[in-house]
């Protein structure tokens, strides 16, 4: 598989993508891969490998369209008009999966002799939950920003204050 010039550019080695994953299941209806399963890709190459991995991980299972995607979505959300509020709730259910996802992939690697360092983040805020005026409401830097966290399983880190990142 030719790997896009990008992650050329970055110095990635391999693209790996759904149809090279071992276990690129959906989950509860979802459109996308899910995060469980590419969180058990990420952790199954990291056991195998006898030298330190660096991996980029791109998700998809919180994109959109939101529309119809989980069997069981979040319930009304308030103070959002009606149609927001059912793909707040489809998003929401996303979100929720991640969640666990991730605690269960993290409580996995907790385990592990070898240090490893996870970078979590979201690139940017969903497009379909959130008016599109935002950006001129609240301003381009601030309609992008989303949360962050760096996880270590061998150190408890500090959470110092951190400048926007681009």
């Amino acid at each position: 598989y030719k790997r896009p010039e990008v992650f050329k550019a970055f110095g990635f080695d391999e693209l790996l993508d759904k149809s090279k994953m071992a276990k690129p299941f959906r989950q509860d209806g979802g459109r996308f891969v899910s995060d469980a399963a590419a969180f058990g890709e990420v952790e199954t190459i990291i056991k195998s490998e006898s030298q330190p991995v660096f991996m980029h991980l791109i998700s998809m299972q919180n994109h959109m369209p939101y529309p119809n995607q989980y069997k069981d979505p979040l319930g009304p959300s308030s103070g959002l008009p009606p149609a927001y509020s059912k793909l707040a709730g489809q998003y929401g259910r996303g979100a929720n999966l991640t969640d666990k996802a991730l605690h269960d992939f993290l409580g996995s690697l907790k385990q592990l002799d070898e240090p490893t360092v996870v970078v979590f983040y979201g690139d940017h805020l969903p497009p379909q939950i959130y008016p599109s005026n935002l950006p001129q409401r609240e301003g381009v830097r601030d309609s992008h920003q989303t949360p962050w966290l760096i996880w270590s399983n061998t150190e408890k880190l500090a959470h110092p204050e951190q400048p926007t990142t681009s």
